[in-house]
């Protein structure tokens, strides 16, 4: 079953398009298991038949090991950070290059704004690095007094990242782009983005998904209604509350189009088969997308079977969890603590 797998990738356009490439640039390196790596190394031996690391082909790797590690279920430290880069066999043919210096300050004209950010950039960068510790203790870190609001209350959080009045009696649409919410799990993700689509004006449109077994065999064993009620990481919601005018995030989709896991995106128009979206950042800078319902199968469920949901890829954007934020910028990134929940 193997050989006309190879044969096939061998003869694909994939694989002559990485026969004519120079340069690879591979981003987020943190968040990939070190497996993916050697897949793709083995992959690229394949196609250019070449025993060398990645068939030879120069690769440069961005990432902060600072930052998020890969996501293992049920896994503690030791199998974190021994699923990433620097523990697979590929690290040793890899050249270590530092960037010193902070793109995204430059951006800013003015000398406060460039020292606010500078300041708070230093303070990530000892946060990272363990130095920033509390009490003694490298597992606490202390907020600056200027990165707090001094409220337990999620409204005043609301109000403070895009600007809307308690009495929703105005709107700062524009915040809806630039700004997020974020959030360690994904049940306060839900929770607090039906808050914020409430305050929304307009008519509130539900579509509902269509669940299946893979097999037919076990359609009696799993019935629609049990399917219907998972709520699975990666997959969007069985039946996702939408807004025109609310912010959006594309799950496991990818085209030539800019339309990528992860991209974000304003609402439109709601129709019944298609929604319609706009840019909001980039290249594609407000331009008007349609994006379709396409079928989604989890590759690691933990289920004992296999299903697959019919759904626009889709979920609300006013709030993320801080594994989906990863590489995205923001104006303001306001982490939500468990305190301000419970």
């Amino acid at each position: 079953m193997k050989v006309p797998h190879v044969i096939f990738l061998y003869q694909s356009q994939i694989a002559e398009l990485i026969r004519q490439s120079v340069i690879i640039i591979w981003d987020e390196i943190s968040m990939t298991h070190k497996h993916i790596f050697e897949a793709v190394d083995r992959s690229f031996q394949d196609i250019m038949k070449l025993d060398k690391p990645f068939g030879g082909k120069i690769i440069i790797f961005g990432g902060d090991f600072r930052q998020i590690l890969p996501v293992i279920k049920r896994g503690g430290r030791c199998d974190i950070v021994n699923s990433t880069l620097k523990r697979s066999y590929l690290w040793s043919h890899i050249v270590p290059l530092r960037l010193c210096i902070n793109m995204r300050l430059l951006q800013f004209q003015e000398a406060n704004d460039y020292l606010i950010n500078n300041k708070y950039s230093q303070f990530l960068l000892r946060v990272g690095e363990g130095c920033e510790t509390f009490d003694g203790s490298r597992d606490k870190i202390k907020i600056p007094q200027d990165c707090c609001i001094a409220s337990n209350d999620i409204e005043d959080l609301i109000a403070f990242v895009y600007d809307i009045d308690k009495d929703n009696s105005s709107f700062n649409r524009t915040s809806f782009a630039q700004n997020a919410i974020l959030t360690p799990k994904n049940v306060d993700v839900d929770s607090i983005n039906i808050k914020l689509i409430n305050k929304i004006p307009g008519d509130l449109i539900t579509y509902i998904s269509a669940d299946e077994t893979i097999t037919e065999d076990e359609a009696t064993f799993y019935p629609t209604e049990f399917l219907n009620s998972l709520s699975i990481s990666g997959l969007p919601p069985h039946k996702p509350l939408l807004k025109v005018g609310v912010p959006i995030i594309l799950m496991n989709l990818n085209s030539a189009s800019g339309l990528n896991n992860g991209t974000k995106l304003i609402i439109t128009s709601l129709l019944p088969n298609i929604i319609e979206a706009e840019f909001v950042s980039g290249s594609f800078l407000s331009t008007k997308v349609l994006i379709p319902r396409i079928s989604l199968i989890p590759t690691d469920s933990g289920l004992p079977f296999s299903f697959k949901r019919r759904q626009f890829p889709v979920r609300p954007a006013f709030v993320m969890t801080i594994n989906k934020a990863q590489g995205q910028t923001y104006m303001w990134l306001c982490l939500e603590f468990v305190l301000l929940i419970n």
